[in-house]
């Protein structure tokens, strides 16, 4: 009998948009997929290194020309090799346990690949360690895999509101000139005050990715000190690696003065191992197995709290080489997915024990985008992850159709607090968002635990007021959806820290009696509400598979029974959900009973 494998992977799909196979390189990533689902069947089609700086033949060899369809190399698109950026050593099974790797090193999985019935998996080393969780079903497969794993600590509600990102515009080609001077950033950052001052937009949060950039640590004060008074949290930037280069995201001198005071991962030979970034800039990776690390890293996150930072984007994490040696004496290939676990640990301790003499001041809140759920987890040091630069397009490799799949797989390995650039990130391939991929991918992140706009690297930010004034009512009646969501999410967050079970759950976990087919695109938001975004260019209704009972479909009112396929009217600007017949969709219920927690 076909055995599915859920919640395995975590990072972008393994389909291109000519839905061909697509390969990892697992000296970046522990290779593994988002699942697409057949017939039940979550296939994960094999994911192999092409290899770098070790020989490929430790873990089975490169694909052959009959296993690469065409005979060549696709990557994860768009970051090639490094497009990957939370994997998850562990999946649940269809027949109701839960398998776990017990421990950091990199693995090849072949799910479902070699014959539809049997799986396998593979280890960078001399020994197969891994935890077997005999349950009664799924849902106690889940709670016994995370609560090994972890699960992300519920965050301050203040960064779950509706949040307005100013990236750094980066040049389109790598080498070409810089596009943002501290200057052009600067004004941009007065016109957003403005605009949201002048539209009366409900903002819980702007993060504002240049403040190195404007080099004037009085002026960030100002302007954070400004955004408080607007009743909006601040949100700066911070990465894993040192560099000067095109995201201009750090100050100045930080690269050479990393190299100088040795706290960075080295070479065999002792120098700082030095690799390409963005734009083809030499970087460093910082390396917090060493002391003197630890203790830069929490004078920078002091330095930027003491501006008056309310939380971070904790960027990269990924960057490990094998090559690489570090302080504690860890090799690259050992460190690879251990790295992010320690990064997030660091971070975590330097800011909770900062709040612990701080107690007036609300914690201190980061997002980070590398991660590694397995032995052990990184889940319990994370409030939030995010994909990682979602490319600008509807695609299911990296675009729109990307996310439902990845926020599920996270969901179930302890990993709840997903959030989505809303509109896209990397628009070099596909050019800015249009005012409809802009409104239903708001639509889609309205039911979600973070709502967030991060979008266009070369073109430049499109806030929700610069695609006119119908984008911006879109996107204004999303946030007001997720506003009213956010005690919901926030309930079933907790209890998921006691039980395992996410706020977003997938049809295969909570309602596995509705129809198969598009089952990667839809989710239940507790137990009684369905939600199902429309993720196609150019539709206007929606097809949905509904699980057992009366379903109330809330755009129109209209009833509907399940189990079976319903198609609903979607036009621009309509978020598809249903609330459970005679169920209040946001309303919380009181006590450990209430099916709404």
């Amino acid at each position: 009998p076909s055995e599915g494998f859920h919640g395995f992977g975590g990072v972008h799909g393994t389909t291109n948009k000519r839905g061909e196979k697509l390969y990892g390189d697992v000296v970046q990533e522990n290779v593994g997929g988002t699942a697409t689902l057949t017939g039940g069947l979550a296939v994960f089609p094999l994911l192999v290194t092409t290899g770098t700086d070790y020989s490929v033949a430790e873990l089975g060899g490169a694909p052959t020309a009959e296993e690469l369809p065409g005979g060549a190399e696709r990557y994860l698109f768009p970051n090639g090799m490094n497009a990957a950026y939370y994997p998850q050593a562990q999946f649940v099974s269809s027949r109701g346990y839960g398998f776990l790797l017990n421990g950091t090193r990199r693995s090849r999985w072949r799910m479902a690949n070699d014959r539809p019935d049997a799986w396998q998996v593979q280890v960078h080393g001399d020994k197969l360690d891994y935890t077997v969780f005999p349950a009664r079903g799924r849902r106690e497969a889940v709670r016994r895999l995370t609560a090994v794993g972890g699960r992300h600590r519920l965050p301050p509600r203040w960064s779950q509101g509706a949040t307005l990102s100013r990236t750094v515009r980066v040049p389109p080609l790598p080498g070409a000139p810089a596009v943002e001077t501290a200057d052009s950033y600067r004004a941009k950052v007065e016109q957003d005050l403005a605009e949201i001052s002048r539209y009366g937009l409900r903002v819980s949060a702007y993060a504002f990715e240049g403040w190195a950039l404007l080099d004037d640590p009085a002026y960030v004060r100002s302007v954070i000190a400004r955004l408080h008074s607007m009743g909006i949290r601040a949100v700066l930037y911070v990465r894993a690696y040192v560099s000067d280069d095109a995201l201009a995201t750090q100050p100045r001198g930080d690269f050479e003065e990393v190299k100088r005071l040795g706290l960075a991962a080295t070479d065999a030979a002792g120098a700082p191992y030095e690799f390409g970034s963005n734009g083809g800039s030499p970087a460093v990776l910082l390396d917090f197995t060493n002391p003197a690390t630890v203790a830069w890293w929490r004078g920078r996150l002091l330095s930027l709290i003491a501006l008056g930072a309310d939380g971070f984007m904790q960027d990269f994490g990924e960057q490990v080489q094998d090559g690489m040696l570090f302080a504690n004496g860890s090799t690259g290939a050992a460190m690879h997915n251990r790295y992010p676990v320690l990064f997030n640990r660091v971070s975590r301790r330097i800011l909770d024990r900062w709040h612990a003499k701080h107690p007036r001041r609300d914690q201190i809140w980061f997002f980070s985008r590398a991660g590694f759920s397995g032995r052990p987890g990184s889940a319990a040091y994370e409030m939030g992850t995010f994909p990682g630069d979602e490319t600008a397009d509807w695609e299911a490799s990296s675009g729109l159709r990307s996310l439902a799949p990845d926020m599920l797989n996270r969901a179930v390995g302890g990993a709840f607090g997903y959030t989505t650039d809303i509109a896209g990130y990397i628009d070099a391939f596909t050019g800015p968002p249009n005012e409809e991929l802009y409104s239903r991918w708001s639509e889609w992140a309205a039911l979600t635990p973070y709502f967030r706009v991060h979008n266009a690297a070369t073109s430049g930010v499109r806030m929700p007021w610069d695609l006119g004034e119908a984008t911006l009512e879109r996107w204004s009646r999303m946030a007001a959806l997720h506003r009213r969501a956010l005690p919901l999410i926030r309930s079933l967050w907790r209890k998921g820290r006691r039980t395992g079970m996410p706020p977003t759950r997938p049809l295969w976990l909570a309602a596995p009696e509705a129809p198969a087919f598009g089952r990667d695109q839809q989710w239940m938001l507790g137990a009684d509400l369905l939600v199902a975004p429309v993720v196609a260019q150019g539709e206007v209704s929606r097809r949905v598979a509904l699980p057992r009972g009366c379903w109330a479909y809330q755009p129109t009112g209209r009833r509907f029974r399940g189990p079976g396929a319903v198609t609903v009217p979607a036009p621009l600007g309509t978020l598809p959900y249903f609330s459970r017949c005679g169920t209040r969709p946001f309303k919380v219920r009181a006590g450990k009973r209430g099916r709404g927690t």
